[in-house]
């Protein structure tokens, strides 16, 4: 299964462990979508040079990190309270959100396209 997350571009420091035990700390970067249509409306609403990451995930084990799914995550927050849409979220590890690799298609402030997405190798490229 793919999993879609726009966020802004990297600020070129490296993702560290979360600064505090908070649950909404600790999933900050894990949240994903299977709607790459959620993610550009996400997209556009980021502000600065954005981009959308996909990560691809065996569909059994992305089913256990769906927000409808998972009535807790491991950190103690309940995701179905924080999303708008539990049946298209997740809150992944963040092993997997780390692997999380750019889609070809970057954004300036408030514009974005849509585009399809290809495994090829193992690359991920815009179709």
């Amino acid at each position: 299964m793919l999993l879609y997350r726009a966020q802004s571009m990297p600020s070129g420091r490296r993702l560290t462990a979360p600064q505090s035990n908070d649950p909404a700390t600790r999933v900050a970067g894990r949240w994903f979508t299977d709607d790459i249509e959620a993610a550009y409306r996400h997209l556009s609403g980021l502000t600065g040079p954005s981009h959308i990451v996909c990560v691809e995930i065996a569909d059994a084990v992305a089913e256990t990190f769906r927000v409808s799914n998972s009535p807790v995550t491991q950190c103690g927050l309940d995701p179905v309270s924080h999303s708008a849409s539990p049946e298209s979220d997740f809150v992944i590890p963040r092993f997997f959100a780390l692997q999380a690799e750019q889609v070809e298609a970057v954004s300036e402030e408030g514009s974005a396209e849509i585009v399809n997405v290809e495994f090829a190798a193992g690359v991920r490229r815009a179709a």
